[in-house]
């Protein structure tokens, strides 16, 4: 999350897309099926920020604030693997 939140200038988000506005800040993922692709920081970094919670994802934009919301949410739900971390995380969503 720290490559995302260092260099936020390369994403790009889907609400300055988007012609309506939405509540949710979402990122603009490219279009590709390479495994190589795939399994790039890049992407990993996008997948992981669209599993956010909202409340998380919409702050964004202030780094420190960001971090430490960020940090609590990990440190009060301990993750084992990455699979644990997006079942959970869609689940809520729904």
């Amino acid at each position: 999350m720290m490559l995302l939140v260092n260099h936020l200038h390369y994403y790009t988000f889907k609400s300055s897309i988007q012609v309506t506005n939405t509540r949710e800040k979402k990122l603009q993922t490219q279009i590709g099926n390479f495994m190589s692709y795939q399994r790039d920081a890049y992407y990993a970094s996008i997948k992981t920020f669209n599993a956010l919670p909202t409340s998380i994802a919409n702050q964004v934009t202030n780094k420190n604030c960001f971090i430490g919301n960020l940090k609590t949410f990990l440190l009060d739900k301990p993750f084992y693997s990455s699979e644990e971390y997006f079942n959970l995380c869609t689940r809520n969503e729904d």
